[in-house]
This record gives C-alpha cells, sequence and structure tokens, in this order.
C-alpha cells in the first residue's frame, strides 16, 4: 500500500483509508462512490502517492461548516 493516508472512520476510529489508484477510479468509479458513501474517504493515488481523497457529501459539509 502506498503511503496510507489515516482518516477517521463513520465510529470515529483512526483507520486506513480505502485506496485506489487514479486508473482504477476512472474505471471503477460507481465502486469508488459506494466505498466513501459505505466506509468513509477513499484515498485516490497516482504514481503510488496519495494526491487525491474523496469524501460524501454530508462529510464534506460537516468539514466545511466546521471552519466557519
Amino acid at each position: 500500500m502506498a503511503g496510507a493516508i489515516r482518516v477517521h472512520n463513520r465510529r470515529g476510529e483512526w483507520v486506513d483509508a480505502p485506496q485506489y489508484t487514479a486508473t482504477e477510479a476512472k474505471h471503477k468509479f460507481g465502486e469508488v462512490l459506494d466505498t466513501a458513501l459505505r466506509a468513509g474517504p477513499v484515498a485516490i493515488t497516482k504514481q503510488r502517492k496519495p494526491t487525491a481523497v474523496l469524501i460524501a457529501l454530508d462529510e464534506y459539509r460537516a468539514l466545511t461548516q466546521a471552519e466557519d
């Protein structure tokens, strides 16, 4: 696993985010989206390095409202 991304799961526990390469994410977007909705943040890697994170809309809203 490329440099793991640690995130809080829905129970508030620290876990390694599921990871998909950019190519996998492109070809399996439905699966990646379902994983983000079900399990929490998903890391997207490019050249074996984490480069992006996909999160559910409710998690995004919670993060952006917390900053206000």
